[in-house]
């Protein structure tokens, strides 16, 4: 009796099974990353606005009315 058959074995395709598990794990941890960094980057860039505008309330007066008395007193 020849018994001949070809196809995978359960140990190969185990082992394929992990690799796409693994890769497709990988490409969703990287994908988590580059959100997290845009997120990171957006509130840093919010930050550096909000410092601008308290610094610019700071040194610039909010009233119109001051310049102009200022300069014709």
């Amino acid at each position: 009796m020849n018994n001949n058959q070809s196809g995978f074995t359960l140990v190969e395709l185990a082992i394929v099974m992990i690799i796409i598990g693994l890769l497709i794990g990988g490409i969703l941890k990287g994908q988590e990353l580059v959100s997290n960094a845009r997120v990171t980057s957006t509130v840093a860039q919010i930050k550096g606005i909000d410092g601008l505008s308290q610094h610019s309330a700071i040194n610039i007066p909010t009233c119109p009315v001051i310049f102009y008395c200022h300069k014709h007193v």
